[in-house]
């Protein structure tokens, strides 16, 4: 059994290091990588959109930007501490964006699996949404959880605890380690719907899943930082971290690991065009940001 698992570890770890010598299609890359931002900020902006309706229609007090929302330097008042003790009030206002993040996500998963959009852009859209606002939906309530205390951070883990599920650090350590297995679930069955962006079955695979895949997220990641730089919170570090490992590890290992006897196909390299309408709209999107701000 040690020598198997010794033998397995080993191919895994040559089929990673395939990746580095990785034949890079760059429009590929372009074209993933921003098909990816604007898959984060949507699932982002669906996620305060849907918080500050019903804080606004409650009355709660907040400065809005657009990396976070600030209720911590506003709500001071003896009038905003009954407001923010009402247990229907946080369950209302938290409770609603996680729910509309579930359902859109679920429709994505409907229209990508059951309908197969025939625009390749398309696809990749729902697939990074669906990854993206997994990430998001799961990633806040764990920030939430981990770094309430230390960096005053309010998401939709204030429901579970104004709900009383979450009353001690044990009922509290269950539900974000159920958290946590569930985001793995996803991105493990996600792996296995690689087939509706490219033919796992070519022996361009490995090319195909560094360009449209591994580097997307690594670089998508690095330029949200580059552009939200001085006001990322804690939250959107953490669950962009949570978004890189568990892509590394979990979708694109798993996807290694299930196609790695396959011999593959003969196929010739596609360079296909760089769309520059996500590229266009995304300097517009940052003009605006910075208008906001």
């Amino acid at each position: 059994m040690k020598l198997r698992r010794r033998a397995s570890l080993k191919k895994t770890n040559l089929s990673f290091l395939l990746f580095w010598n990785a034949d890079i299609n760059f429009s590929a890359v372009i074209n993933s990588t921003f098909i990816f931002l604007w898959a984060w900020l949507i699932s982002f902006y669906i996620f305060d959109i849907f918080t500050i309706i019903p804080a606004f229609t409650l009355g709660a007090r907040m400065i809005i930007y657009s990396s976070n929302l600030d209720f911590n330097s506003v709500n001071t008042a003896a009038e905003d501490v009954q407001l923010w003790t009402d247990a229907d009030n946080i369950i209302h206002i938290f409770a609603t964006p996680a729910i509309t993040l579930t359902l859109c996500i679920l429709l994505a998963v409907i229209v990508l699996v059951k309908w197969k959009p025939r625009g390749k852009s398309n696809r990749r859209f729902l697939f990074w949404f669906i990854l993206c606002g997994v990430v998001r939906l799961f990633g806040n309530y764990l920030s939430g959880s981990f770094f309430s205390n230390i960096f005053n951070v309010w998401n939709w883990n204030l429901v579970t605890d104004f709900m009383l599920i979450t009353t001690n650090i044990w009922a509290e350590m269950f539900i974000d380690v159920g958290v946590m297995i569930a985001m793995y679930i996803v991105f493990h069955l996600m792996a296995n719907q690689i087939h509706l962006l490219f033919n796992p079955y070519s022996r361009r695979r490995l090319d195909r899943v560094v360009s449209e895949l591994f580097l997307p997220v690594i670089i998508g990641l690095q330029l949200l930082l580059v552009c939200y730089i001085g006001s990322w919170k804690i939250t959107e570090i953490f669950c962009g971290a949570i978004l890189e490992i568990l892509v590394i590890f979990v979708l694109c290992r798993r996807f290694v690991s299930m196609y790695r006897a396959v011999s593959g196909e003969h196929e010739r390299k596609r360079i296909e065009k760089i769309k520059v309408f996500p590229i266009v709209m995304f300097v517009l999107f940052l003009v605006g940001k910075y208008f906001l701000d």
